[in-house]
């Protein structure tokens, strides 16, 4: 697969950076940048609510989330 010409050099850089991906290869990296953007949540937001169908996978690479688990 031929990444573009257009990937963010700062993301492909975050993306090496972060534990979560650390041994993951060039070609990889490069290729997950091409489909990654970076967004801002702000505190308090909720990203997701349980039973809702994934759409996204977030990295976090600042600040601190929270799960809660409701168990009735």
């Amino acid at each position: 697969m031929a990444v573009e010409s257009f990937l963010n050099p700062m993301i492909v850089e975050q993306l090496r950076s972060h534990e979560f991906l650390a041994g993951l290869d060039e070609r990889h990296l490069e290729t997950l940048a091409s489909f990654t953007h970076q967004e801002v949540i702000d505190a308090g937001d909720n990203i997701f609510h349980a039973g809702e169908m994934a759409e996204h996978c977030y990295l976090i690479s600042e600040g601190y989330i929270a799960l809660e688990v409701y168990d009735p």
